[in-house]
């Protein structure tokens, strides 16, 4: 594993770059202090299928702002470091197979945040609650799963309306901080 760092709106022009499994995709600001927009996409340029890893780090702080384009799937772990990450104009679904750290921005939109780990202990950390609540979010896979998720912090899920807004399938969560 290791990790592949693109600064701005930097992409690969490689054909295909294979990443080991578990590494990490960091996307950082272009450090110049100014507030730009940059879109992620669902498939990582000539990266493949999904992320392992995938990190939001704004070298230029909360006026960076880091959209999906489309549909994200992360297989391991989120985390927003810097800067303020959304689910763009069309309100893009983010499927995580890990853990989800915040110490940024995340816009929700109304988009909705699923938790999919079939077994292992999970967190979700730092801000989520108030600008960086979830819209809809749901844990474990439909099918039988062992998952733990812990929430470390207090989180919000604010939803317009209360179908599906907080859907616990499988897995073991730890709500103490809801």
């Amino acid at each position: 594993s290791g990790t592949l760092e693109l600064f701005g709106s930097e992409a690969i022009t490689r054909a295909t770059l294979n990443l080991a499994a578990g590494s990490t995709v960091k996307y950082t600001g272009n450090g110049n202090a100014l507030a730009n927009t940059y879109t992620i996409t669902a498939n990582p340029p000539n990266l493949g299928a999904t992320y392992s890893n995938l990190t939001i780090a704004s070298t230029d702080g909360a006026t960076d702002i880091f959209e999906l384009g489309a549909a994200l799937t992360v297989n391991g772990n989120l985390t927003v470091s810097a800067g303020t990450f959304s689910v763009g104009v069309g309100n893009q679904a983010i499927t995580i197979g890990g853990s989800y750290a915040n110490s940024g921005i995340f816009t929700a939109g109304t988009g909705t945040v699923t938790f999919t780990a079939a077994s292992g202990s999970y967190t979700l950390s730092g801000t989520l609650n108030g600008g960086s609540a979830f819209n809809k979010l749901i844990f474990g896979p439909t099918t039988a799963s062992t998952a733990a998720w812990t929430i470390q912090d207090p989180m919000l899920v604010s939803a317009a309306n209360a179908t599906d807004t907080l859907v616990i399938f499988m897995g073991v969560e730890k709500l103490a901080q809801l």
